[in-house]
């Protein structure tokens, strides 16, 4: 699974499901950035109906369970920096 820049997707649809607010903008080597606070209490919820999805597509594609598993424990330690057991 990536890992790197090219799976941020990941971590803003988290955000966006977990809800965040704009704490201010600025502008840094011409780019216009904010600095947000995300709200981390509904998380147990997001991973639940994230990993109910990966689970059901890893059984109609025929996906190993052993591979399920890889990926589940990839995608909760990038998005959280935590491993999961």
């Amino acid at each position: 699974m990536a890992t790197d820049k090219y799976a941020q997707f990941l971590k803003i649809i988290e955000y966006c499901a977990l809800g965040y607010k704009v704490l201010y903008e600025y502008i840094e080597d011409g780019k216009r950035k904010k600095r947000i606070e995300v709200s981390f209490e509904n998380s147990a919820q997001f991973f639940d109906k994230l990993f109910v999805d990966l689970n059901a597509f890893c059984h109609r594609n025929h996906i190993s369970v052993e591979v399920n598993k890889q990926i589940s424990f990839d995608l909760f330690k990038y998005l959280t920096g935590e491993d999961l057991f």
